[in-house]
């Protein structure tokens, strides 16, 4: 059974930076014998400008079913949707460093 990556490129430099690490992946994907289904969705400040949203629901229902979402560098919306799916999925911490005095 695959794994479910949804792809979410970004903006600016992001698409070609999840372009340069999704060959690694893919690469070592092969290596090691993991199977991976991956998609595509537009979030950002891309879909903003398209859809008037930063996370149109299409991205939301893609990531919902992913196992793993991919997300490169957003612009101007970044707090949108980073915050979103770090909030939906549980997948946030606020971790500091701490020096004993």
């Amino acid at each position: 059974m695959p794994y479910k990556v949804l792809v979410i490129p970004g903006d600016g430099i992001g698409p070609e930076v999840v372009d340069a690490a999704l060959r690694v992946i893919d690469a070592a994907a092969r290596r090691f014998g993991v199977d991976l289904e991956v998609k595509t969705a537009e979030a950002g400040d891309v879909a903003l400008r398209k859809h008037g949203v930063a996370m149109p629901p299409e991205a939301l229902k893609l990531a919902d079913a992913a196992d793993i979402i991919f997300k490169g560098p957003i612009g101007e919306s970044a707090y949108d949707v980073t915050s979103l799916i770090r909030m939906r999925y549980t997948l946030y911490a606020n971790i500091r460093p701490v020096k004993n005095l």
